[in-house]
C-alpha cells in the first residue's frame, strides 16, 4: 500500500500546491504575482523528480500506471509547464494582477494531465479529463468581464458536458460487454472475439470522441480558435503548449493497448479527421489576420500531420509522429516567446498589422520568430525538416502515397500563411514603437534556439534515445 501510494506521490505534489496556494491568498497580506509562480514552480520541479525517482513503480495497477513511457510524457508537460508559467509571470506583472487563480487552475490542469497519461483504467481517463475541463473552463474567466470569453466559455463547458456524457456512456456499454474497464481486460476481450459487433464499434466511438475533442482535432476543434484568440496570452499558450503531449499519449494508449483488435475499423476514421484537419488548418491560416487564431490553425494543420503519421499504429509510426510532436512543440513555445516581445505601450499585440516593421525594432526577436516559422514549415536546415522528413519517410515506408500527396499541397497553404506574417514582420512598414522586451524573454529565446542547434547537429538525442522510452506502449 505505501509504494502505491509513493507511486502517486508526483500528483499528490500538485494538489498539496493547491492547498497551499489557497493558504498563503487567504492569509498573507504581501503577495505579488511571482509569489504564485514561485510556489507552483517549487512544486512542479517536485513533481518532476517524483516522477523519475518512481518511474517504474505501479500504483494499483489495474488502475495506474508507470513506466518510461508515462515518465516521458509527463516530463515533456512539467518542463513545458515550467517554461510557460516563467513566462506567464511576465504578463501578470506587466499588468499588476493577482495571478492566483491562473496558477492555481494551471497546476490543477497539470495534475489532471499526469492522471491522464498514467490511467490503465476508464474510470481513472473519465476522472482526469473531468478535472482538466473543468480547469480549462474557468481558465478562461481570466479575462474578468469580457462578452466574447463568456460565450466562448459557455459554450466549451456545454460541448465538454456532452462529451463527458458520451464518454460516460461508452463506459456503461463497455462494461456491460466486458464486465472490466481495465485497458488489459478490455484488450483481452476484444482480442479473443471471433468478429467485432456494431455494438464494439459504436461503443470505441463513444469512448473516442472526447479523447478527440480534448486534443482538438478537426471536426472537434471548434472550441480552440475561438479560445485562444479571445483569451489573455497566458491563457492562450496554455491551450494550446501544455495539454497536447498528455493528450497524445493517452489516445496511443488507447488504440495500441484497449482497442487494438478494433484497428483496422480505427485507422480510415483518423484517416479522415487526420485529412480533414491538415487541409482545414492550412485554408484558414490563409485568412487570418489575428497571430494567435492564425497559428491555432496552425496547430490543428499539424495536429492533422501528427495523426496522418500516428494512423499506421506500428513502432515506426509512433516514433515518428512523436519526433515531429517534439519539434512542433518546440517551435510553437518559441513563437509564443516572441508574442510577449511583441508589446506596445503596456499591450500584448495580437493583429498581424501591429507587427508590422517588427524587425526594425526588434531584430533579434523578429530573427528567432523567423527561425520558429521556417522550422514550422519544414524547411531545412531547421529541426522542422528533420521532425517532417521523418515522418514522410514512414508514410512513404507504409506504401501512403495519397497521404503524402495531401500533405505537400496543404504545407504549400501552410507555408503561404507563413510567408504573409513574414512579410509583415520584415518587409511592411512599422506602425507601432515597440516597447522594451524582458531579459527573460531573450533567455527563454537563447535557450529554445539552442536546443534546436544541438539537435540538428546530434539528431539521434530526438530520433534514437527518445524513441527507445516509447516502447511500454507497444
Amino acid at each position: 500500500m505505501v509504494v502505491d501510494l509513493l507511486a502517486l506521490s508526483p500528483e499528490f505534489a500538485l494538489l498539496l500546491s493547491l492547498a497551499v496556494m489557497f493558504l498563503v491568498n487567504r492569509f498573507r497580506e504581501s503577495k505579488t504575482p511571482k509569489t504564485f509562480y514561485t510556489l507552483s514552480k517549487f512544486f512542479l520541479v517536485v513533481s518532476g523528480l517524483l516522477t523519475l525517482l518512481f518511474f517504474d513503480r505501479g500504483s494499483f495497477p489495474e488502475y495506474w500506471q508507470n513506466n518510461t513511457y508515462t515518465t516521458l510524457f509527463k516530463l515533456c508537460t512539467v518542463l513545458l509547464a515550467l517554461t510557460w508559467f516563467f513566462l506567464s509571470c511576465k504578463w501578470f506583472l506587466n499588468k499588476n494582477r493577482s495571478s492566483y487563480a491562473y496558477y492555481a487552475l494551471g497546476t490543477g490542469g497539470i495534475a489532471a494531465l499526469m492522471m491522464i497519461v498514467s490511467a490503465c483504467h476508464l474510470a481513472v481517463l473519465f476522472a482526469g479529463m473531468l478535472g482538466l475541463f473543468l480547469c480549462n473552463y474557468f481558465l478562461m474567466y481570466q479575462n474578468g468581464d469580457d462578452q466574447e470569453v463568456e460565450a466562448a466559455a459557455g459554450r466549451y463547458l456545454k460541448f465538454s458536458l456532452f462529451f463527458l456524457l458520451l464518454f460516460a456512456a461508452g463506459m456503461f456499454m463497455l462494461y456491460r460487454r466486458t464486465a472490466s474497464l481495465g485497458y488489459v481486460d478490455v484488450y483481452a476481450f476484444y482480442a479473443a472475439q471471433p468478429q467485432i459487433l456494431w455494438y464494439d464499434v459504436l461503443t470505441y466511438v463513444l469512448l473516442m470522441a472526447p479523447v478527440l475533442f480534448m486534443i482538438g482535432l478537426a471536426p472537434f476543434h471548434f472550441w480552440f480558435a475561438d479560445i485562444v484568440s479571445v483569451s489573455i496570452l497566458p491563457v492562450s499558450g496554455f491551450y494550446t503548449i501544455i495539454p497536447l503531449f498528455a493528450a497524445f499519449s493517452s489516445l496511443v494508449n488507447l488504440c495500441m493497448n484497449v482497442f487494438f483488435p478494433l484497428i483496422s475499423g480505427i485507422k480510415p476514421v483518423l484517416w479522415g479527421f487526420a485529412v480533414f484537419s491538415l487541409l482545414l488548418g492550412a485554408v484558414s491560416a490563409n485568412r487570418e489576420k489575428n497571430l494567435r487564431r492564425l497559428f491555432a490553425y496552425g496547430t490543428l494543420y499539424n495536429l492533422g500531420f501528427i495523426f496522418i503519421t500516428l494512423n499506421a499504429f506500428n513502432y515506426d509510426g509512433i516514433a515518428a509522429s512523436f519526433v515531429y510532436l517534439v519539434v512542433y512543440m518546440l517551435s510553437m513555445l518559441g513563437v509564443y516567446t516572441v508574442f510577449f516581445g511583441f508589446k506596445s505601450n503596456g499591450e500584448y499585440l495580437t493583429v498581424l498589422d501591429d507587427a508590422a516593421g517588427a524587425f526594425m525594432q526588434k531584430p533579434y526577436i523578429a530573427v528567432a520568430f523567423l527561425v520558429f516559422m521556417v522550422s514550422l514549415a519544414s524547411s531545412p536546415p531547421t529541426l522542422g525538416f528533420l521532425g517532417k522528413l521523418a515522418a514522410v519517410n514512414n508514410l512513404v515506408i507504409e506504401g501512403s502515397y495519397c497521404s503524402v500527396a495531401i500533405v505537400m499541397v496543404a504545407l504549400l497553404l501552410m507555408i503561404t500563411a507563413y510567408l504573409d506574417v513574414i512579410k509583415a514582420v520584415f518587409f511592411d512598414e512599422r506602425k507601432r514603437k515597440f516597447d522594451r522586451a524582458d531579459r527573460g524573454i531573450y533567455i527563454c529565446l537563447f535557450l529554445n534556439i539552442l536546443i534546436v542547434l544541438i539537435s540538428i547537429l546530434n539528431p539521434s538525442y530526438l530520433m534514437d534515445n527518445l524513441e527507445k522510452l516509447l516502447v511500454p506502449v507497444l
